[in-house]
């Protein structure tokens, strides 16, 4: 009981719910960016962007995915340093909300390495979870051929385990290996089930076209992202609540950052030392 109340007052505290808009401001920052690297990949490797459309729209407004999507598609990128010019750029704006979370991963788990640091680590961070959505989405055409009844657990498991390896990933120390469990399980379910029934609500019970006109489709967009970041936020205060911390934590990489925390106070150390003898 106890757990549960601190986890209500993490999520309803103020750094909580200011935490919540800021990552929703994060993912809106990186949806072009994202919609980008996914589209020109899946082109790469031979995998239908339509995809992506029929994916992207469970969980947002078509209005705002179709046409992105098509847009990207109507762009050929001749060249191979175009292509990756444009991927490189893609993936540093489409990590910064993973870099949200880290900052706030390190300031529960109280680190302190540069944030420069923990900057790159978001780049991987993004790398390994866009190699693992397209080889779920290989995984998927395989399951749809061969068993397309199994598609609906396939999803579902494929969810379950990109919401575990996420949490994972963002954690600085060296975690049991049933960290992840509880908040993964929540997030999928809650993204499955919640993500549904916010859209039938809002296609049927509301009335934002009458409100807002055309720009219903953009309230939508903005309340989708909150919600979602709202469950995926939750889902990580699960696992920070609960948690088992009997042993004394062990850091990942721990000599690589510590290696950058030397270099970052050896570079301050050095310019403060000239900015004091000026």
């Amino acid at each position: 009981m106890n757990k549960i109340r601190k986890l209500i007052e993490q999520f309803t505290s103020f750094e909580g719910s200011l935490f919540c808009y800021s990552l929703s401001f994060s993912f809106l920052l990186a949806l072009a960016p994202a919609l980008t690297i996914f589209v020109m990949l899946f082109v790469i490797f031979y995998l239908d962007p339509q995809i992506i459309i029929e994916f992207g729209t469970k969980f947002l407004p078509a209005d705002y995915i179709t046409p992105y999507v098509d847009f990207i598609l109507s762009k050929e990128v001749s060249g191979l340093v175009p292509l990756i010019t444009t991927l490189a750029i893609s993936m540093w704006l489409a990590s910064r909300s993973i870099y949200s979370f880290l900052l706030v991963s390190a300031q529960h788990e109280e680190i302190t390495y540069p944030k420069w640091s923990i900057r790159i680590k978001s780049l991987i961070v993004s790398l390994v979870l866009c190699g693992y959505v397209i080889a779920s989405i290989y995984a998927l055409i395989l399951l749809g051929t061969w068993l397309p009844y199994l598609m609906p657990a396939g999803v579902c498991a494929i969810l379950l385990i990109a919401f575990i390896l996420f949490y994972r990933t963002i954690s600085f120390e060296k975690k049991e290996l049933s960290y992840g469990a509880v908040g993964g399980l929540f997030a999928t379910i809650s993204i499955s089930g919640v993500g549904y029934l916010f859209f039938y609500i809002v296609n049927r019970f509301t009335s934002y076209s009458l409100v807002y006109g055309p720009l219903a489709s953009l309230v939508v967009l903005l309340l989708s992202i909150y919600v979602i970041s709202s469950i995926i936020y939750f889902g990580y205060l699960l696992n920070v609540v609960f948690e088992d911390k009997t042993e004394h934590p062990r850091m990942k990489a721990a000599g690589l950052f510590d290696f950058c925390t030397s270099v970052h106070e050896g570079v301050q150390g050095f310019l403060e030392n000239k900015f004091m003898k000026k």
